[in-house]
């Protein structure tokens, strides 16, 4: 800067533009419950906020078993079907978690019990019944001919 007599006068002034924090999302599973007995399908559900806005968070995903993790429907309600037909009756973890375009949340979990009854194979019994009638008539064929009966 300079006066109306010629004096200079300089003068710095650093700027930082800081980026804005980012709070990872949160995520909750809430149904069903930890522990439960479960079969056939069920659907789970669950919750998702996001201190920065609940608009930020882009999907939220599970997985079973810690296999692949698959999109779930919805995004600060979320659901997923899951045929617990295609699991082993026993214990099975399930967990969630949710992203914000930037950072995932924690991942929660839950261990739910599947208790689908075994189906029972049907005997074939048409064939079965078929087959001692041919047995039979044949032991009387080979026993009228041996002249035992």
């Amino acid at each position: 800067m300079i006066d109306n007599e010629g004096a200079e006068a300089y003068d710095t002034v650093a700027i930082t533009v800081l980026s804005p924090v980012n709070h990872p999302p949160v995520v909750e599973i809430i149904k069903p419950l930890n522990g439960s007995v479960v079969s056939g399908i069920i659907t789970i559900q669950g919750r998702t906020w996001d201190e920065d806005g609940n608009e930020s968070i882009v999907k939220v995903e599970i997985r079973i078993d810690g296999k692949e993790w698959r999109n779930a429907a919805g995004k600060t309600n979320w659901s997923y079907e899951l045929d617990t037909k295609k699991l082993e009756n026993g214990e099975h973890v399930i967990e969630a978690r949710c992203y914000d375009g930037i950072t995932y949340s924690n991942i929660v979990s839950i261990k739910i019990n599947v208790q689908n009854e075994k189906e029972e194979k049907k005997l074939p019994f048409v064939p079965i019944i078929i087959a001692v009638i041919i047995i039979a008539m044949a032991v009387l064929i080979y026993l009228k001919y041996r002249k035992i009966i």
